[in-house]
């Protein structure tokens, strides 16, 4: 949490710690000095305290999946060494000491002892600091939401219409979306990102711009805006609807975002070929349940009097 209110950086790829998005840039916590290097220099399990000063915290950096795996047993002198050439700064922002010196390994306690001293100093600042209230009025970043993960405000779809499994379109998709919106509407409101996989991987809207028949993301907003305004009316499509095409890393993506209804919202979807069936869709952390009879009953004299 300290790092990333300092804005650090994966010390490999440069990538903020802040939002990595996806697999394969979650972040994982490794050694700085690698084990191998100090158990050959008498840090291994054979001696529980030098043991122990091994894993010790301020032996570690936060890196990225993908930085990790290419990083390996270097050297720490020469990990460092690359990470001070090629993405400068990074070291200072993970409060790692910067002497040259203290990355040898016969230094490696005192690389801890002044490491320690950096991390407890800039801690104490920090926590002095957000004693401190103050107002600041800044939206959530859509890195920070998808980072964040699907929850009772927010829900996560590969694609609007396209079925990926399939490789053709297939119109059942949208009536997910449209549950989706339904359900938020009946909730508190909430944020459907379109164009990002479950997990956070940024897949973009390339296949549903193909599926509209070579369209763009103007030709995209107004298919989901006449989707919804088809099913839930035209005041709720001007009231209650935002869509927005946020750029992450580089990839185009689309937000929704979707406000607390002021009277019931139903959905009449059919199934397979059967007659349509009205739907009272609620969030229920981070799915969209169906409410049926007295439950349904209750939830709306409880949310709408």
């Amino acid at each position: 949490w300290h790092l990333k209110s300092r804005g650090a950086r994966c010390l490999t790829t440069g990538i903020s710690i802040h939002k990595p998005m996806g697999e394969r840039y979650k972040l994982e916590k490794d050694h700085i000095f690698a084990y191998s290097r100090l158990k050959a220099a008498g840090y291994g399990a054979g001696n529980r305290l030098k043991y122990a000063l091994a894993q010790e915290l301020t032996n570690r950096a936060i890196l990225t999946q993908a930085a990790n795996r290419m990083k390996g047993a270097k050297n720490a002198s020469e990990f460092l060494e690359s990470v001070e050439l090629n993405h400068p700064k990074a070291l200072e922002l993970q409060l790692i000491p910067r002497d040259r010196e203290l990355w040898a390994i016969d230094r490696y306690e005192d690389f801890l002892a002044a490491r320690r001293k950096l991390l407890a100093t800039s801690i104490n600042d920090w926590l002095d600091s957000i004693a401190e209230t103050e107002s600041v009025d800044e939206e959530v970043s859509i890195e920070d939401l998808i980072v964040e993960g699907e929850n009772e405000d927010l829900e996560l779809k590969e694609t609007l219409r396209w079925d990926v499994r399939e490789g053709s379109v297939n119109k059942d998709l949208e009536a997910v979306v449209l549950k989706t919106i339904a359900a938020f509407a009946n909730a508190t409101g909430g944020t459907l990102i379109i164009g990002v996989k479950d997990k956070g991987d940024i897949v973009g809207l390339d296949n549903d711009y193909k599926a509209l028949g070579g369209g763009d993301k103007d030709k995209f907003e107004l298919h989901v805006t006449n989707l919804v305004a088809h099913h839930f009316g035209q005041t709720f499509r001007a009231t209650k609807l935002k869509v927005s095409f946020p750029q992450v890393q580089g990839v185009e993506i689309c937000r929704v975002d979707v406000a607390k209804a002021n009277q019931p919202v139903f959905l009449k979807l059919s199934t397979k070929g059967a007659p349509p069936q009205e739907k009272f869709l609620v969030r229920s952390g981070n799915s969209s349940q169906d409410l049926a009879g007295a439950e349904a009953h209750a939830y709306i004299a409880e949310r709408f009097g």
